[in-house]
């Protein structure tokens, strides 16, 4: 699976090293990821780290149309929910990129854990075909409570959605 997470990823990967060497409590790469809480405990510092497992989410993206008359990507659709209970998840950040790499943008999933977007191209009509062979990507970024995701959609070539 080809992945588009970029600085945030490598940042997660250079912030789990550093962790590794100074005894914090995130996991190695190879290991099960892991966040630091601090839990209410008897202490001088209010409380202990204890290691929590980040939870799997599932994204799953649509299809969407290259429109080749307005050069937009229409409908960028991507669905997120708990891997273990297939509940939506609200207000996470997802990030579109095209096969080849290229940004589309950004949007934040709803209540019902649809993130939606349109996104205009700056190519020429040389490269759409190319670009439609490659689908688009919605990454989900990771937070203090769910690992990154990433699901794959297709594009069609169009002139509307």
């Amino acid at each position: 699976m080809k992945s588009f997470l970029g600085k945030g990823a490598v940042l997660v990967t250079l912030l789990t090293a550093l962790a590794g060497q100074l005894g914090g409590g995130v996991a190695s790469a190879a290991g099960p990821a892991a966040s630091t809480r601090t839990a209410a405990g008897s202490g001088s510092g209010g409380g202990d780290r204890v290691p929590v497992a980040l939870k799997l989410a599932r994204v799953q993206a649509d299809r969407a149309t290259l429109n080749v008359v307005t050069l937009q990507v229409e409908n960028l659709n991507a669905e997120v929910t708990d891997a273990e209970t297939g509940q939506p998840l609200a207000g996470k950040e997802v990030k579109f990129y095209l096969g080849d790499g290229k940004l589309l943008g950004t949007a934040f999933t709803n209540s019902q854990g649809t993130a939606s977007r349109n996104a205009y191209l700056d190519v020429g009509l040389s490269t759409v075909h190319s670009l439609a062979g490659g689908g688009y990507y919605a990454d989900l970024l990771g937070d203090g409570t769910y690992r990154p995701a990433q699901g794959h959609g297709t594009l069609t070539v169009g002139t509307s959605a």
